[in-house]
This record gives C-alpha cells, structure tokens and sequence, in this order.
C-alpha cells in the first residue's frame, strides 16, 4: 500500500530514528573522551593482536 501520506510518515520515522541514531552515537563518543579514550589509544587497541 503506497500512498503520500504513508511515504511521509515513513520519512519522518526515519529521520527521527537517525537523529536518535547520530544523537546516541555523540553521546558515547563524548562519554570515550571523557574517559581518556583517544583516536591513537583507539587505533593501539584495535590493532593489537592480543
């Protein structure tokens, strides 16, 4: 069933799942920082072979 109106709605759903996607995504990433979790200390752990 396609009609304007369930296009729309399916839009607007995925944006807001995005937004809350990108909006979680930030949030851990700040929470990394805050704990000392750097682009270099990132790259050490994953290429350890350990």
């Amino acid at each position: 069933m396609s009609s304007p109106l369930i296009n729309a709605l399916k839009v607007a759903n995925n944006e807001q799942l995005s937004t809350a996607f990108w909006q979680a995504t930030e949030a851990m990433q700040q929470q990394a920082t805050q704990n000392g979790l750097t682009p270099e200390r990132l790259d050490q752990l994953l290429s350890d072979e350990d």
